[in-house]
This record gives C-alpha cells, sequence and structure tokens, in this order.
C-alpha cells in the first residue's frame, strides 16, 4: 500500500446547499434542537453574513444554490453537501 498523500485530523465542517437558507435554517432548529449561528468570515470580516448550523463540536455551514460562498463545489444543488477536512 502506498503513502497517503494527507493524513485527516478532523473534520472542520461540512457544507450544505440549499434552496433557502432561512427555512433550512428553522427546520434545523424546530425539529433538531440545533443552533442557528450567523458568522462573518475570519479573514474578511466586512464579508457578507453567513448562516451554520452547530451542535457540539459539530458545523454544517448553509449555502443558498447560485450564491455560494468560495471556495464551493463545482456542482452544487440543494441537497447535496461538501466536506471539509483539517489535515
Amino acid at each position: 500500500m502506498s503513502r497517503p498523500l494527507a493524513i485527516v485530523k478532523v473534520i472542520d465542517h461540512l457544507v450544505l446547499t440549499c434552496n433557502n437558507v432561512s427555512i433550512t435554517a428553522e427546520w434545523y432548529a424546530k425539529y433538531l434542537g440545533i443552533k442557528i449561528e450567523t458568522f462573518t468570515s475570519p479573514s474578511d470580516p466586512y464579508s457578507m453574513p453567513r448562516n451554520a448550523l452547530k451542535f457540539g463540536t459539530h458545523k454544517f455551514n448553509l449555502h443558498q444554490q447560485g450564491k455560494e460562498f468560495e471556495p464551493k463545489a463545482s456542482s452544487s444543488l440543494p441537497g447535496t453537501a461538501d466536506i471539509c477536512f483539517i489535515v
């Protein structure tokens, strides 16, 4: 077996693409008790606010289809997700 290119330490966050960020966030909060968090990019505090779902040490960023934040998946559709690792 060859050596891996990188070793994953942890999952940083997951990105969920949705039709409507507000409705999606409210559903997760109402039915699963997940906390809604609004934040800006740490590298650009003047950037557009983003929305995430937080529970425990986990975070799901919510992206509106067609208005995704960079970096983003090449084909983002409602119901799809991408995962970000820390290596």
